[in-house]
């Protein structure tokens, strides 16, 4: 079915207007009904009272997944990180691998993403399965691009489940280029995909390899950490270091690692571990529109990756320049992110980090890349999930960010995981989150405005 110009202006589909006023679409693109490219309609997810919340330990619990555990900057999801284990109910539905599902809600609204895990895991009523008959992954890519999450966000005021029904599959208007465009934009997603399906299988092999040195399962211990646990996060989240205070697993995980550390463990000097601001008088800009890169909690992937997304210009910027070790200290909870996330730069351009990001560089390149990957693994997660403070923004103090002991292995196996996270082949960690944000950067080019549409 063609859909002209006319049509759209003079009917209520969801296609912005303002991104059609004055302009003609390329040569051979066609606007398509979304509907006439599904199978059936999307399948919600159910929503999960609090009640329904368990301890993992419990038989027959099931896999959970939210809105909030899909990182905005990823075209696929795992259920490693994100799973809550729920009460098993009657007739739930299940997610399965290589289901795409669509988000419904949140500052996400219309964002498509593949899950990619190999548990059946249950949804909430945010998600809906999407099932396409073709054109997979070039609507993969629309649904993760600017022009394509607008089209969601422009049709009301308030970003939520309320503006999204039937209705917006009914009138959703999709371009459909010509073939080799289409093909073109195809492989670019599925490049992605794979890309992300290999950085899942690096954070699995470096988490591997300190739960087999520890002897514990950090992922075990990051479900047991959830809501109604036998220990609550208020308790956790005490100040006093007592370990008899805390939880056992906690206690007995820093027993492990100090038991365990080939050498004695590490402690970053808190007189090192600085903090950041926000300069009362600034620009913020895209990414190139000034020489320092801006840094905030929302750069960070959950794995040591941060993307460059703004600039900044003031006269009271750190100008960081050299590699360097980023811990987010703060953070809200409603979105799906943790406290303690570590991150890495290398240096290549000045930056500047907002009160939400310590940083810490008083050691090589490669051991700065080593405490990366540490911190970020399921057992330093469940640590700094542990001693954070707060219910809706949670928060860790450089105190305690220092009085963590960090695990020392021998320096071939310390070497191993550095090479994991970055090396001169190019498939390290935070050489495929790269990549990926070149390819991510060509295909939002190829959807920009300017360029997608054409000026008659």
């Amino acid at each position: 079915m063609k859909v002209s110009i006319s049509d759209f202006k003079n009917n209520d589909f969801s296609f912005s207007q303002a991104y059609y006023a004055g302009r003609v679409l390329p040569h051979n693109t066609e606007l398509v009904p979304l509907l006439s490219l599904l199978e059936n309609e999307p399948e919600k997810g159910i929503e999960f009272g609090s009640d329904n919340y368990v301890d993992s330990r419990y038989i027959n619990s099931v896999p959970f997944v939210k809105i909030s555990d899909i990182w905005e900057g990823q075209f696929t999801f795992n259920s490693s990180r994100e799973t809550e284990l729920v009460a098993p109910l009657k007739n739930y539905k299940s997610l399965n691998n290589g289901d795409f599902v669509i988000q419904t809600a949140s500052k996400q609204l219309g964002k498509i993403s593949l899950y990619i895990g190999q548990k059946s895991v249950a949804y909430n009523s945010h998600l809906r399965i999407i099932r396409f008959k073709k054109f997979h992954f070039y609507l993969l890519a629309f649904f993760n691009s600017q022009l394509g999450l607008n089209q969601f966000i422009q049709r009301g005021s308030i970003q939520g489940v309320d503006n999204f029904s039937k209705k917006t599959f009914d009138n959703l208007l999709v371009p459909i280029p010509p073939k080799e465009s289409l093909d073109k934009i195809s492989q670019l997603s599925q490049k992605i995909v794979e890309i992300e399906k290999q950085m899942w299988t690096i954070r699995k092999i470096i988490n591997e390899i300190f739960d087999n040195h520890v002897g514990v399962n950090g992922e075990q211990l990051l479900l047991t950490q959830r809501r109604n646990s036998v220990v609550s996060i208020n308790q956790l989240s005490e100040r006093a270091w007592n370990f008899r205070e805390h939880s056992h697993d906690f206690s007995q995980l820093i027993s492990r690692i100090i038991d365990t550390s080939y050498l004695a463990p590490e402690y970053l000097d808190v007189n090192k571990i600085r903090g950041g601001n926000t300069p009362k008088q600034r620009f913020i800009g895209e990414t190139n529109e000034y020489e320092t890169h801006w840094i905030t909690p929302t750069d960070f992937d959950d794995f040591g990756f941060i993307e460059e997304k703004q600039s900044i210009a003031s006269t009271n910027l750190k100008n960081i320049n050299r590699p360097t070790l980023m811990v987010v200290n703060r953070t809200s909870r409603s979105n799906g992110e943790y406290v303690g996330i570590a991150g890495y730069i290398d240096g290549h351009r000045l930056a500047h980090n907002n009160q939400g990001v310590y940083c810490y560089d008083d050691a090589s390149k490669e051991h700065l890349l080593y405490l990366t990957a540490l911190i970020n693994s399921n057992l330093y997660r469940y640590l700094f999930q542990s001693v954070g403070k707060g219910s809706k923004m949670r928060e860790i103090r450089s105190s305690d960010l220092a009085r963590i002991p960090m695990l020392k292995l021998k320096q071939d196996k310390e070497n191993d995981i550095i090479t994991l996270m970055s090396n001169q082949s190019k498939n390290g960690y935070l050489d495929l989150a790269q990549e990926r944000v070149r390819i991510k950067s060509e295909i939002e080019k190829y959807f920009s405005t300017g360029i997608f549409l054409e000026t008659p």
